[in-house]
C-alpha cells in the first residue's frame, strides 16, 4: 500500500527519511493553498518562488522514479 507524503513547507527530499525508507511505496503530493494565493497578486515574487520550487521538487523526485502530484486546493 502506498503512503503519502505531504510536502507542505519542507521541500527538501536529501534528508527525507520517507523517502529513503519506503521509496516505491510513496506518492508524493503538493496542494497549492487557495486561501493563502488568493490573498496575494499573481505576480508576487512570493508565489514565484512557491511555484518554482515546486517545479524543482518535481524533477528531482522525478530523478529518483517518483512523480510529484500536485492540487489546489
Amino acid at each position: 500500500m502506498k503512503q503519502i507524503l505531504w510536502f507542505r513547507r519542507d521541500l527538501r527530499i536529501h534528508d527525507n527519511a520517507i523517502l529513503a525508507h519506503a521509496k516505491d511505496e510513496v506518492l508524493p503530493i503538493f496542494i497549492f493553498d487557495t486561501n493563502i494565493l488568493s490573498k496575494l497578486k499573481k505576480e508576487d515574487k512570493r508565489v514565484t518562488f512557491i511555484y518554482q520550487s515546486v517545479l524543482k521538487l518535481k524533477q528531482e523526485l522525478q530523478s529518483m522514479g517518483l512523480d510529484l502530484a500536485s492540487r489546489i486546493s
